[in-house]
C-alpha cells in the first residue's frame, strides 16, 4: 500500500523483495486456484454455502487484484532530477536496483502461472462470454508444476448470482487478466531482462518448498503461452483489438523512460467497435496539427480532453450501459 500511496521508494522495494514477498504471491496464486476448485465442489453438495462462497469469491478476486498491483508497483522507479548534485550516484543506484528487481522477479515468479492467469481470467471476462471466444490454455504434460492450465467454467448459479453480479465478476476477471499481462510485459520486455545475465546463483536462498525460475523459462512461457494468447486475440478479432482494452505508454520520468500500463476505461472498451467512435478517431488522426512536435502533442491532447472524452461518455450513456 505504501508503494501505491507515497510513490516508489528503493529502500522499501528492496526490503519487500529480500523478505520473500514474490514467493508468497506465487503461493497465493496456487492456493487461490486450489481453493476455488475445492469450494465449487463443496457447494454442489451444500447449496446453503453458496451466498458465503460468492462473498468469498469477490474477496479472492479483490485480493488477486491488490497483489498484482503491488507487484507492478515494484517496477516503478524513483524520480531523478539531473539538476541535483548527486544525480550521477542516484542514477547508478536506480539502474542497479532495477536490474536486481527484474532478476528477483524472473527467479521467484512462475511465468507459466502468470500466462495461464492471463488466459483463464480473459475466458471468465465479458470478452469470452460467448464460448466461441474462449482461448485454449496450453498445458505441458511433463512439467512438475502446479496445474493452472485447466479451463475454468463459471457455473450457472454464479452467472445468476444477485450479490456478486455477473458484470462485476467479469470486470474483476478482465482486470486480473490485464494486470497479469502488464506484469509479464513489464518483466519480460524490460531492457534489464537478459538471459545471460541471469545465469548466476539465486539472489535469495530458497525456503523449503520454494521453486526458482530462469530467464529461459520466461522465454519459453512467452513462446508457448503469451504469444498464443496474443495471436488468438488477433485471429478472433484484429491486430489492434487489444489496444482498446489494455493500454501501454512510455513516459519520460525525470531522466529515464518508463512504461506505464493501464486498463482502458469501460466506455472505451464497450464502444471499441462503434462506427461513430471510429470515425472520430480517424478524423483526429487526419486533422491533428503536425507543424511541429509540440504543436502535434498539444493539438492531440486538446482534441482528446475537449471533445473525445465527453463524446464517448455521451455515446456510452445513450447505449444505456
Amino acid at each position: 500500500a505504501a508503494e501505491v500511496i507515497q510513490g516508489p521508494n528503493m529502500a522499501n522495494q528492496r526490503l519487500l523483495l529480500e523478505g520473500g514477498m514474490l514467493a508468497e504471491v506465487n503461493h497465493l496464486w496456487v492456493r487461490q486456484r486450489t481453493d476455488e476448485v475445492t469450494f465449487r465442489g463443496l457447494i454442489q453438495d451444500n447449496e446453503d454455502l453458496f451466498p458465503m462462497w460468492m462473498s468469498l469469491l469477490m474477496v479472492m478476486r479483490q485480493c488477486e487484484i491488490a497483489a498484482l498491483k503491488f507487484l507492478i508497483s515494484l517496477l516503478e522507479e524513483e524520480y531523478l532530477d539531473s539538476e541535483e548534485a548527486d544525480f550521477k550516484q542516484k542514477s547508478e543506484m536506480v539502474t542497479e536496483h532495477k536490474k536486481y528487481t527484474i532478476q528477483m522477479m524472473v527467479e521467484e515468479l512462475d511465468p507459466n502461472i502468470i500466462c495461464d492467469k492471463i488466459i483463464t481470467h480473459w475466458n471468465l471476462s465479458v470478452e469470452a462470454r460467448d464460448p466461441a471466444r474462449k482461448i485454449l490454455i496450453i498445458k505441458d504434460e511433463d512439467e512438475d508444476t502446479p496445474d493452472t492450465s485447466q479451463m475454468m467454467i463459471r457455473p450457472k448459479r454464479e452467472i445468476e448470482a444477485d450479490d456478486y453480479v455477473l458484470v462485476r465478476q467479469e470486470d474483476h476477471c478482465l482486470e486480473i487478466s490485464f494486470l497479469c499481462w502488464a506484469l509479464f510485459e513489464g518483466v519480460k520486455e524490460a531492457k534489464e531482462f537478459n538471459i545471460k545475465g541471469h545465469e548466476k546463483p539465486p539472489l535469495r536462498k530458497p525456503e523449503p518448498g520454494e521453486k526458482r525460475f530462469t530467464a529461459q523459462k520466461w522465454q519459453l512461457a512467452k513462446a508457448k503461452r503469451y504469444d498464443h494468447f496474443m495471436e488468438s486475440v488477433t485471429k478472433m478479432h484484429h491486430a489492434k483489438y487489444l489496444h482498446f482494452l489494455f493500454g501501454r505508454i512510455e513516459i519520460l520520468r525525470g531522466e529515464r523512460l518508463q512504461k506505464i500500463f493501464y486498463l482502458v476505461p469501460t466506455p472505451i472498451r464497450s464502444l471499441k467497435s462503434q462506427s461513430l467512435i471510429k470515425d472520430w478517431q480517424v478524423s483526429c488522426v487526419a486533422d491533428v496539427d503536425r507543424t511541429g512536435p509540440e504543436a502535434k502533442l498539444q493539438s492531440f491532447s486538446e482534441a482528446v480532453s475537449d471533445e473525445y472524452i465527453d463524446f464517448v461518455k455521451h455515446q456510452y450513456m445513450l447505449q444505456g450501459s
